[in-house]
């Protein structure tokens, strides 16, 4: 649902690989600008993103949010993207935890504007 919601996205994926992978995410790839990978499954999912999405792995959540931030910069609604399609305990001890983490290292980016559509907008 998430890489459905946005087109132009700089996708932070990986953690503890779930059974499946990103294969059937496959539809939504041209919506991805850059994939930041992060955690265990970082090497499997570069290999299922291959020439279709340009990639880097990030190793952790702390560089990924900071090279997407810097690589996000100028384009038109860019999208800094938490959907890990993995477990967290790779590097987390929950998904809260990993989730506090995104939310306070993208709130310390200079500049940062929060997203005004979702459920929570009013």
């Amino acid at each position: 649902m998430a890489l459905g919601s946005f087109e132009r996205i700089f996708w932070i994926a990986g953690g503890l690989a779930k059974e499946g992978g990103i294969e059937p995410l496959h539809p939504f790839f041209a919506r991805i600008e850059r994939a930041y990978l992060i955690g265990e499954a970082a090497p499997r999912f570069a290999a299922t993103l291959g020439a279709d999405v340009p990639f880097e792995i990030s190793n952790t959540l702390e560089n990924a949010i900071h090279k997407a931030a810097l690589d996000s910069v100028g384009i038109s609604e860019a999208a800094i993207l938490l959907s890990p399609a993995c477990a967290s305990f790779d590097q987390f001890p929950n998904f809260e935890k990993r989730g506090e983490a995104f939310r306070s290292l993208v709130h310390a980016i200079d500049g940062f504007e929060p997203f005004a559509g979702g459920k929570d907008a009013e």
